[in-house]
């Protein structure tokens, strides 16, 4: 039966069959086949709602698990930025209670975590941490000529124009009865053994951390702390906090960064760090425990620490009803996995990249093949995002955005559109206040990309109404990713019948 109600519903949202229409932004001429396709469409829909258990915002908490994916951050932040604002205007939406993030996905963790418990709240997305912490991340900010070294083309931290800022509000205090656990997937840059008996030792460069932040009010610092697993089972690295709050925040930062850095793009990060074994008691961070080590993206290993996020909610009490919300920029809702054929290849270089695009694929998201035999309990509770239009940022390894202000910019509304439908899609039967300002010229741009997704036909008009507000390149992006959709659509040899 689930396997029945994925099919039908991974059928009805193939985009395909209808964004040809979109608000004559693309035409088709066979009216008739088109007003077919979305009958079709809507009777699938149903049925996939009718057997798929819609409890995944009614429950008491959530978990985010981010995951990395460079400019497409921008994605995330936005995707984020919605969620987090419906979480603020409903009284009894769910309790976000720890996050996990790898690579970009640790920073915008920590992006969420200032905007869940800082003192500051804005419903305003130009105003929020999500865009100040991506938007303004230009090519020219992380690329400095002199800086370039053998291991690294860009300087990431030095970019990062929001770090001071952050740094300020977190001096300034987080809401008292704001405490939250971060997880976040780091990667040794030289591999370290671990024992499996007395004789036999395996290389390991796969490491997490673990932090608890707790909020004590205004004018006083959060208190940072390495979060402990019942029973010390789990192997984790410690951070060195000591309660000096400056110190200890800049030592999360440093964590955060070395999650970020993606070999050859950024640096390896020296972090300062002690070691737990599994099955060792936990111990103090301090002295001559302390080991300083380089560490590289989190991502490359385990680009969605879901398990983590599991082994963490199970410590803080998760139930059945809790959910699992993964955001995820790499799945597309309108794109088929194509069968690639069983073949030797003809080129070495085609045989090193194919190889090593299928390493990092099948690597980076191991936690889901685990769950898929092991933890079969989180299936039904994990809700992945998923990407309605061609983002602008994702060409050239999702480097792209990094090239123009545009690119991301779309890309953050055009998260904050599949947030909707990711609420749209899994939230309960009842009343839910959704945020959003109509006559507010932020907003505009996110009402203009989802009536076109959700088909109203006043699309058009909302769409000219911010043509004056709105820079000409969001509309430029706009058509460009339905452009891309049609090509996309129109490349399948066969449509589903």
């Amino acid at each position: 039966m689930p396997f029945l109600a994925s099919f039908l519903w991974d059928l009805s949202n193939l985009n395909c069959l209808i964004e040809r229409r979109w608000i004559k932004f693309i035409k088709f001429k066979n009216g008739k086949v088109m007003d077919y396709l979305k009958k079709l469409r809507a009777v699938l829909l149903t049925l996939a709602i009718s057997i798929i258990p819609l409890n995944s915002f009614a429950e008491k908490k959530i978990y985010y698990t981010i995951s990395g994916g460079a400019a497409l951050g921008s994605y995330e932040a936005g995707f984020l930025f919605y969620l987090d604002s419906l979480l603020a205007v409903n009284k009894k939406a769910p309790k976000l209670t720890h996050l996990t993030g790898a690579s970009a996905g640790a920073y915008t963790s920590l992006l969420s975590i200032f905007t869940k418990c800082s003192l500051k709240s804005t419903l305003n997305p130009t105003k929020s941490f999500y865009w100040d912490g991506w938007v303004p991340l230009s090519i020219n900010k992380i690329f400095k000529k002199e800086e370039t070294k053998p291991d690294q083309l860009f300087t990431l931290r030095a970019g990062l124009d929001i770090l001071p800022k952050l740094k300020e509000i977190w001096n300034e205090g987080f809401k008292k009865n704001c405490e939250v656990v971060l997880g976040v997937a780091v990667t040794r840059f030289h591999p370290i053994g671990i024992k499996v008996n007395q004789n036999i030792e395996v290389p390991n460069m796969e490491e997490v951390a673990v932090v608890r932040i707790r909020g004590r009010g205004k004018g006083k610092a959060p208190i940072l702390s390495n979060f402990k697993f019942k029973g010390a089972k789990e192997r984790q690295i410690l951070m060195p906090f000591s309660g000096d709050s400056e110190k200890d925040y800049d030592q999360l930062v440093d964590l955060i960064m070395a999650s970020v850095a993606f070999p050859i793009a950024f640096p390896p990060v020296k972090l300062k760090h002690c070691l737990k074994k599994t099955r060792h008691k936990y111990f103090p961070c301090k002295g001559n425990k302390i080991k300083e080590k380089y560490f590289v993206d989190g991502g490359v290993f385990n680009n969605a620490p879901l398990i983590l996020s599991y082994q963490i909610g199970k410590q803080l009490g998760a139930t059945k009803k809790d959910a699992f919300v993964w955001i995820n920029p790499n799945y597309y809702l309108y794109k088929e996995r194509s069968k690639k054929t069983e073949k030797r290849h003809d080129s070495f270089f085609n045989y090193i990249h194919d190889l090593a695009n299928n390493f990092v694929e099948t690597s980076s998201t191991r936690d889901l093949s685990f769950i898929t035999t092991w933890i079969p309990e989180i299936r039904d509770r994990l809700i992945n995002s998923a990407v309605s239009l061609p983002p602008a940022s994702a060409p050239l390894g999702h480097f792209f955005g990094f090239f123009d202000r545009g690119f991301r910019e779309f890309d953050f509304y055009l998260g904050m559109v599949d947030a909707f439908i990711l609420i749209q899609t899994h939230k309960n039967p009842g009343h839910i206040d959704y945020p959003g300002l109509e006559n507010s010229d932020e907003w505009t741009p996110y009402f203009c990309i989802k009536e076109i997704i959700t088909g109203n036909k006043k699309a058009k008009k909302i769409c000219d109404k911010g043509r004056d507000q709105i820079p000409h390149n969001f509309f430029a992006n706009l058509q460009l990713s339905l452009d891309q959709l049609y090509s996309l659509c129109h490349s399948f040899k066969e449509m589903p019948k």
